[in-house]
């Protein structure tokens, strides 16, 4: 199992057991320091095709199809003396391959991270997560404390995509791994 710092919706064990397909996780509230939470709007987000895009779209083009003109995600970016709330899941490898998937890591809209996370106890743990680390990043909104709405799209029009997209991503490891034992 590997430490997962999730924030922003990704909080929510709703959102993560449609993104993972698993109910029963394991987590505890956390922050990690000198990263501010921003909300990014689709303006914001790159409309670059990455070369290391699964397929050449876009982060932003991606987006929109699924989520519209209105889409917006959390994100976090580097600051010093900032706080991020979040939860720390404890997740599989292949777990947080649905993560980087969902959250488009091979398409440029987020890149991972490892950070210093801290539980609501105390205790401090190395844990994974992604977010941009340029201190510019554009965005549209900063985020201040703990009280903050986890879905800033509708919670069920989220969650369906995220199912969907877990799915997919099972079907298209399935269709790698059954490739691979023929050659």
């Amino acid at each position: 199992m590997l430490s997962y710092f999730g924030y922003g919706t990704n909080r929510d064990h709703d959102m993560m057991a449609a993104m993972i397909g698993r109910n029963n996780l394991s987590g505890v509230k956390g922050i990690i320091f000198d990263y501010e939470l921003v909300i990014q709007n689709l303006e914001h987000i790159s409309d670059t095709v990455l070369p290391t895009a699964p397929v050449a779209r876009s982060s932003r083009e991606i987006m929109k199809t699924a989520l519209g003109n209105s889409a917006k995600l959390y994100i976090i970016r580097p600051k010093a003396g900032a706080v991020t709330r979040g939860t720390i899941w404890q997740i599989t490898p292949e777990e947080y391959e649905m993560v980087r998937d969902w959250e488009l890591l091979d398409f440029g809209m987020q890149e991972d991270m490892k950070v210093l996370a801290q539980t609501e106890t105390g205790e401090k743990i190395t844990a994974q997560t992604h977010g941009s680390n340029n201190p510019n990043l554009p965005m549209a909104i900063t985020i201040e404390g703990d009280d903050y709405e986890d879905y800033i799209v509708p919670k069920e029009d989220i969650l369906e995509t995220a199912r969907r997209v877990n799915k997919e991503f099972r079907e298209r490891m399935a269709t790698l791994s059954s490739q691979s034992k023929q050659s």
